[in-house]
C-alpha cells in the first residue's frame, strides 16, 4: 500500500491511499526462495564435486565437495578449470580426466557438463579407487603371463635335458618338436606381459620374434623373410597362428630341403590370410591330408580351430594358404 497526503493552503484535506494485491507476486517470490534452498541443499549436499563455470570456464561458485580436492568452495572462485585439469580443455566435454590436487597429488576423474544459459555445470566423480583397483588387476595379470612364460621355459629346459639323454633318434625328435612348441606358447605370454593391451598381441613382433628364436633353435643356411601386417590380435587367434608357423618353419629347416621361406599374414576386411611358401620339396594337398606325423596333425587341427581354410597350390616346393578370421573371445565362467 501507498498512501500521499493531500494539503489546501497548508492544510492537511486527506490522503489518497493506493493498495495492489500481490498476493501472487508474494508466493512466487517464496516459491524462488525455497527453490533456491533447495537448490542449494542439493548443490551442497551431492556426493560428487559440482562446478558452476561461466562461458569462459571460470569458476563461479563450487559445493563443499570440492574437499577432495583440498580445497575450501571459495578457493577455487574465479580460477579456471584448467588451472586444476592435468588434460586442459578447450570446450566442456564429458570424459575421464586427471586433476590436480592442491597437495599436486592426482585424481582420476569422470566429468559430465551440462549448459544452463550462460552456465556450465561440471559434475565431477571421483574414479581414483576404480583406476586403482584396474591397474592392481592389470600388474597381477601381468605377473600370471610372466609366471606361466618361466614355468613354461622350466618345461622346455627339461625336455630340452631329457633330449640329450635318450640316444634314439626318433625319440629324440619328439621330444625337441614339444619343446619348440612350448616355448612358442611361451613367447606368447612373453609379448602378452610386454604389451600395454593385456588382451591382444601384436602379431608382427610375436611372428618376427619366433621366427628369430626357431632360427636360434635350429640353426641354418635358410633364408627367411616376413611380410606381416602391423595389427592386434587376441590371445584366442595368436596361438594358434605361433603354433602353426613354429610347424612349418621346422619342417621346412629340417625336411624340406629349401634355401629359403617366406611368411606373410594380411588382413582384408575381417579376413585374414596366412600364406607360406618355401623353395623345398613340397607336399600335395593330398599327402598333407594323409601324413600321419604330428606336426601337420596339429597345423590341420589348429586351422580347425581357427574355423579356417587351408589350401595348398601344387607349385614348386610347398605354398600353403590359411584363410580364416579373428576368433571371438569365449567366456569361461
Amino acid at each position: 500500500m501507498t498512501a500521499r497526503p493531500i494539503y489546501e493552503n497548508g492544510e492537511f484535506k486527506g490522503a489518497i491511499i493506493a493498495a495492489e494485491d500481490m498476493t501472487k507476486l508474494y508466493h512466487m517470490q517464496r516459491k524462488l526462495e525455497e527453490s533456491e534452498r533447495r537448490y542449494r541443499g542439493i548443490f551442497n549436499t551431492a556426493p560428487s564435486i559440482i562446478l558452476s563455470l561461466d562461458k569462459d570456464l571460470k569458476i563461479q561458485d563450487s559445493n563443499r565437495m570440492v574437499s577432495i580436492l583440498g580445497y575450501k568452495p571459495d578457493e577455487l572462485i574465479g580460477k579456471n578449470i584448467n588451472d586444476i585439469l592435468e588434460d586442459k580443455i578447450k570446450e566442456p566435454v564429458p570424459g575421464e580426466y586427471r586433476i590436480k590436487r592442491k597437495d599436486n597429488s592426482i585424481l582420476y576423474a569422470k566429468i559430465n557438463f551440462s549448459r544452463l544459459k550462460d552456465e556450465i555445470i561440471a559434475i565431477i566423480e571421483d574414479i581414483t579407487p576404480l583406476k586403482e583397483s584396474i591397474k592392481e588387476k592389470e600388474l597381477l595379470l601381468r605377473e600370471i603371463h610372466h609366471r606361466v612364460k618361466n614355468n613354461l621355459q622350466i618345461i622346455s629346459s627339461l625336455l630340452g635335458i631329457q633330449e640329450r639323454k635318450i640316444k634314439n633318434q626318433e625319440f629324440k625328435n619328439m621330444l625337441s618338436g614339444s619343446k619348440e612348441r612350448v616355448k612358442s606358447i611361451a613367447l606368447l605370454h612373453e609379448q602378452l606381459y610386454q604389451s600395454t593391451d593385456l588382451a591382444s598381441v601384436k602379431i608382427k613382433d610375436y611372428i618376427e620374434n619366433l621366427v628369430r628364436k626357431t632360427l636360434q633353435a635350429y640353426p641354418t643356411d635358410i633364408h627367411i623373410t616376413t611380410d606381416i601386417e602391423d595389427i592386434t590380435l587376441n590371445i584366442e587367434t595368436s596361438l594358434p597362428i605361433g603354433l602353426i608357423i613354429n610347424e612349418l618353419l621346422t619342417n621346412t629347416i629340417k625336411h624340406a630341403n629349401a634355401t629359403k621361406a617366406e611368411i606373410k599374414l594380411k588382413k582384408t576386411n575381417q579376413e585374414l590370410k596366412l600364406h607360406y611358401k618355401d623353395n623345398g620339396k613340397g607336399l600335395t594337398e593330398d599327402e598333407i591330408e594323409k601324413s600321419e606325423g604330428l606336426g601337420w596333425q596339429l597345423i590341420k587341427s589348429l586351422t580347425n580351430q581357427l574355423l579356417g581354410k587351408l589350401t595348398i597350390k601344387d607349385n614348386k616346393g610347398l605354398d600353403l594358404m590359411i584363410t580364416f578370421k579373428e576368433l571371438k573371445y569365449k567366456r569361461r565362467y
